[in-house]
């Protein structure tokens, strides 16, 4: 609602103004200095409602970053020979944490990066992958048979048999 303000020679409604959120209300004879009060408040509510405004629209645009900051990969460059390529985060069976570095298997070749198994695993989809170890995260669609032993679960992946 945009600020109101009430002139009214009737000052018994003043109570009822108010309920329902008048900025201010002023009664005839007007004086100029009452007036200016009034101008000045109305100034102030306009101000307020554009920094709320203002504070909101960042705040939505740093959402946005953060999210985009911390979304999930599709894809993870790698070190091939001489030449960098970009593997598809679907291809990996399962990723190995080798002190600060991560040691990634996919279609039966490994791929060392430089990067924690904790920043890789903020990047990763939790939806497509799953952290079963301090040092071991696993595609899930790999996974194809769980032995529970005990306390023990393996995980079977197509490459381990």
């Amino acid at each position: 609602m945009p600020p109101v303000v009430f002139v009214t020679a009737y000052l018994e409604y003043a109570v009822r103004a108010f309920e329902i959120h008048a900025v201010d209300y002023v009664t005839k004879p007007i004086n100029a200095q009452r007036l200016n009060i009034t101008v000045q408040r109305v100034r102030d509510k306009i101000a307020a409602q554009t920094a709320l405004l203002t504070q909101q629209q960042l705040a939505g645009i740093l959402n946005g970053l953060k999210s985009a900051a911390h979304g999930v990969v599709s894809r993870i460059l790698v070190k091939v020979g001489e030449k960098e390529i970009l593997l598809p985060v679907e291809d990996i069976d399962w990723i190995e944490a080798a002190e600060y570095y991560c040691c990634l298997h996919a279609n039966g070749h490994r791929y060392m990066i430089r990067e924690s198994i904790g920043d890789l695993s903020n990047k990763l989809d939790p939806k497509l992958f799953i952290r079963i170890h301090r040092s071991s995260i696993v595609n899930l669609t790999r996974i194809r048979e769980v032995y529970r032993e005990g306390v023990l679960v393996q995980w079977y992946l197509p490459t381990d048999r």
